[in-house]
């Protein structure tokens, strides 16, 4: 169990560092609060199942579906400096860390590269609005 446990955190790094693209040129700095908020990847089978948040403090978040009731969740770090994105996670006493490369950083798409090459794409989740019937005065 540990093993697979440990290869899903390793795959989720991988897509995490490598599957973000930015929707501007990186040559100019990049707004850091663009990415702060949920995100999950373009890639249809995987869009469901995984979610990802960058809090404004740092920390990062890793959701995971499995069928209907099994959840998973991994915390960990980030920190971008220019176009580098670092990201660190700690999964069963084991840390792993990876940088990419933001190729692209919109209000509604991220864009990454990692170091193998492997780019990623990712698609805010917009954010549930309070309704003004929902509102009690």
């Amino acid at each position: 169990m540990r093993t697979v446990t440990v290869g899903l955190a390793a795959a989720v790094l991988v897509l995490v560092a490598g599957g973000t693209t930015v929707g501007q040129d990186t040559k100019d700095k990049l707004d850091a609060k663009l990415l702060v908020g949920k995100w999950t990847p373009d890639d249809e089978a995987k869009r469901d199942k995984m979610t990802i948040e960058f809090l404004k403090d740092g920390k990062l978040a890793i959701g995971f579906k499995f069928g209907e009731a099994k959840e998973f969740k991994i915390d960990g770090t980030y920190k971008l400096d220019g176009d580098k994105l670092t990201v660190k996670m700690s999964f069963m006493g084991e840390e792993k860390s990876e940088v990419m490369t933001v190729n692209k950083l919109t209000a509604k798409t991220l864009v990454t590269t990692d170091e193998k090459g492997k780019k990623d794409t990712l698609s805010r989740i917009a954010a549930k609005t309070e309704r003004k019937d929902d509102k009690k005065d």
